[in-house]
């Protein structure tokens, strides 16, 4: 879902304002998946048995992403410090595509228990 959602964007700033512009875009939609993946790699690959354990590794890969997309952010803007707009509105959409999704769902949730 990201990865193509991420595309969607990166055509749209193509379209609107350019190849170098969609790149960018592409390059903030890669971050904020890479983040993401980073995540889920860290917290399931490493299953904690105990809550306590599980909170720990929860909190520990949730630091750790952040970290990591905040290199990959800096890193981005300094590589392409006339396309900041593009990486970042890409980044934080793909960001709340887990929110969209969440509420979709819970809609349709709402409408299936009413059938």
């Amino acid at each position: 879902m990201q990865l193509g959602l991420g595309m969607v964007i990166a055509v749209g700033w193509m379209l609107a304002r350019g190849i170098e512009d969609g790149v960018a875009a592409l390059i903030g939609a890669a971050i904020a998946a890479a983040g993401n993946g980073f995540f889920a790699l860290r917290l399931f690959l490493r299953p904690a048995q105990e809550p306590g354990g599980m909170l720990r590794s929860f909190m520990a890969a949730e630091v750790l992403k952040i970290a990591l997309v905040v290199a990959l952010l800096a890193m981005a803007m300094t590589a392409l410090p006339g396309r900041v707009v593009p990486v970042i509105t890409s980044f934080f959409v793909l960001q709340l595509a887990h929110l969209w999704a969440l509420l979709w769902s819970e809609s349709n949730r709402k409408t299936d228990q009413g059938a």
